[in-house]
C-alpha cells in the first residue's frame, strides 16, 4: 500500500476527509514464540509447533480502509438491471412504490418509472480485529469486523423527462468475518455476519414530512438477505506459490488464523506448518 497504491488526493465522491499521516503509522514487530496454544473443549491448553507465520498489523488494515475509501467503491449509482437482481423477485422498485406511501407524489412523474438509487460514503470503514471466539454466555467477538458507517442512500424519480433527487437516508452496516474447517479440513474465512444495524432519513426536501426510512430498510435487508444466502467464504490455497518459491513440493497446512495482540497495536497472525507428500498421506 505504500508502493504507489495509495494516493492522498481528495475522493470525487464523498466527504471531504483529513488525509492521514502515513508516515507516523507502524506496528512494532510482533514476538513469536515458536508454539501455538490451543485451547481443548475441557479448557486445558495443548501446544503445537508451527514453521512459519505471516502477521499483519491494524495500520496497515487503516490504510487499506482508506484506500477502499478513496477508490470511490462506495460511491456508485446502481443501475435498475442490478436493484432488479436483488430485489426483483420480491418487490418492483418502481415510482408508484413511493407513490403509495404518500400520495402527493403520484402527480409529480410517471408510476412506472425506475427509482434510481444512489451510494454515497461520507466516513471510511474502519476494520476492526476481534478474538474469533465467545468472550461470554451472549457474546460472541468476531475476527474481522468491518463498520461502514454513515453510508448515504440517495433515491432518485422521474420527473420532468429526468430524474431528482427525492430522499437521502443515512445507514451503518456492520460485516463480520470468522474462519471455520471445509470438509477437507482445510482452513477458510468465512461471512458471520451482515447486518444493518441503524438507518435515519436525512434529506426530504419535497415532503419534509414524510419519513421513508423504513422502506429503504426493507430494500436494504432484501439486499443483506441475498448476500448472505450465498455462504461466502475464502479459502487459502498457497501450497503452488510456496512449492514454487522454495523449489520442493510442499503442501501448505495452516494451523491457526488469529488475532494476536502486540504492545501498541493489535495483529491479524496465519501459523502454517510445512509438510512433504509422504508426511500429508
Amino acid at each position: 500500500f505504500n508502493a504507489g497504491v495509495t494516493t492522498t488526493a481528495q475522493t470525487t465522491c464523498g466527504g471531504t476527509l483529513d488525509v492521514p499521516d502515513f508516515g507516523s503509522i507502524s506496528a512494532p514487530e510482533i514476538d513469536y514464540p515458536g508454539f501455538l496454544e490451543f485451547i481443548t473443549e475441557d479448557q486445558s491448553s495443548i501446544f503445537a509447533p508451527y514453521h512459519m507465520a505471516i502477521s499483519i498489523g491494524q495500520p496497515f488494515f487503516n490504510q487499506a480502509a482508506w484506500t477502499i475509501y478513496q477508490t470511490g467503491v462506495f460511491c456508485m449509482r446502481l443501475s435498475p438491471e442490478t436493484v432488479d437482481a436483488f430485489v426483483g423477485d420480491v418487490i418492483d422498485l418502481e415510482s408508484q412504490l413511493l407513490m403509495g406511501l404518500d400520495s402527493r407524489l403520484a402527480q409529480i412523474g410517471p408510476a412506472d418509472a425506475p427509482l434510481l438509487i444512489q451510494l454515497q460514503a461520507q466516513e471510511v470503514p474502519r476494520i476492526e480485529l476481534g478474538s474469533g471466539r465467545a468472550l461470554g454466555e451472549d457474546y460472541y467477538e468476531p475476527l474481522i469486523k468491518i463498520l461502514i458507517n454513515n453510508l448515504a442512500v440517495n433515491i432518485y424519480m422521474l420527473m420532468d423527462d429526468g430524474h431528482r433527487r427525492i430522499l437521502e437516508t443515512s445507514l451503518n452496516l456492520e460485516i463480520a468475518f470468522g474462519i471455520e474447517q471445509d470438509t477437507n479440513q482445510m482452513m477458510q474465512i468465512v461471512l458471520e455476519n451482515f447486518a444493518l444495524t441503524s438507518i435515519e432519513q436525512t434529506y426530504n426536501e419535497i415532503l419534509p414530512d414524510a419519513d421513508f426510512s423504513e422502506l429503504i430498510e426493507v430494500i436494504v435487508q432484501i439486499m443483506i438477505d441475498q448476500i448472505t444466502t450465498e455462504n461466502m467464504a475464502f479459502g487459502f490455497d498457497l501450497d503452488d506459490v510456496v512449492s514454487e518459491q522454495i523449489g520442493i513440493p510442499v503442501t501448505l497446512k495452516i494451523n491457526a488464523l488469529r488475532r494476536d495482540l502486540g504492545a501498541t497495536n493489535p495483529y491479524l497472525s496465519v501459523y502454517a506448518t510445512l509438510c512433504d507428500a509422504a508426511a500429508q498421506e
